[in-house]
């Protein structure tokens, strides 16, 4: 019997298992926990019953690269990829969650990583899709890179270029007349910082704004055209005479 036979008829027997299985007393998929754990080829494949603090369980399963059942190890000092599906996992909130991530443990056996998770709330219905790290969306041969948001220090946003790093748009905006970039006011309201109107002039300061300011207490506050216009005249930026 091939080895490709061999796997499928274990990933049926599991299958068959967790149809006719009890919700509540979970023997048939207890029975079916230990799929496969194949440390000759490298790959493992499993469910697993995760307690939560209140019935019922988040069962769930693993496959993947060095992953066994809970998706830990099957060779330490190995690291493990692999992508794990959790059936209702009872947040500290109360929310009950089905859940897919696909997971990296390192071969220290303390590094973990999650590049991505889904996430749905089985009360409301609302889908989450995590990305964590660099994202790059490119054309279909890789050639050119259309987004790439790049990781930045910790505390810090990330920053989205548009193409490859090196001749890179940083921010684009594909409309003209509406605000391009806004930002959340103190008071909670949108405030628009800039955007282009319909004769290619740039506002800067636009509805919800009460001024310009500069980042030194010792530069002087702008809360008018005449008044950047000056604080650009003494830096030398233009000639302004009012």
């Amino acid at each position: 019997m091939s080895r490709i036979t061999i796997v499928c008829a274990l990933l049926v027997s599991a299958i068959i298992g967790c149809v006719i299985g009890s919700e509540d007393t979970g023997t048939a998929r207890a029975q079916a926990t230990a799929i496969c754990d194949c440390p000759g080829d490298g790959f493992g494949l499993g469910t697993y019953e995760h307690p939560n603090t209140t019935a019922p369980s988040n069962w769930t399963m693993s496959i993947g690269w060095n992953a066994n059942s809970s998706g830990n190890p099957i060779v330490a000092g190995e690291p493990v990829l692999y992508d794990t599906w959790e059936s209702n996992w009872l947040t500290p909130a109360g929310e009950r969650w089905m859940e897919r991530h696909w997971q990296y443990r390192g071969a220290d056996g303390t590094t973990f990583r999650r590049p991505l998770t889904m996430i749905i709330d089985r009360t409301n219905h609302k889908p989450q899709l995590h990305i964590a790290g660099k994202f790059v969306v490119s054309d279909a041969t890789h050639g050119t890179t259309r987004i790439n948001v790049i990781d930045a220090p910790a505390g810090q946003a990330s920053i989205m270029l548009m193409g490859n790093p090196s001749n890179a748009t940083p921010i684009r905006c594909d409309n003209n007349g509406s605000a391009c970039i806004q930002q959340r006011g103190a008071s909670g309201s949108t405030v628009h910082v800039v955007n282009v109107d319909a004769l290619d002039r740039v506002i800067v300061g636009g509805a919800g704004a009460q001024g310009i300011r500069f980042s030194s207490a010792n530069k002087p506050v702008v809360t008018s055209w005449e008044d950047l216009a000056a604080a650009l005249d003494v830096m030398g930026l233009v000639d302004y005479q009012p």
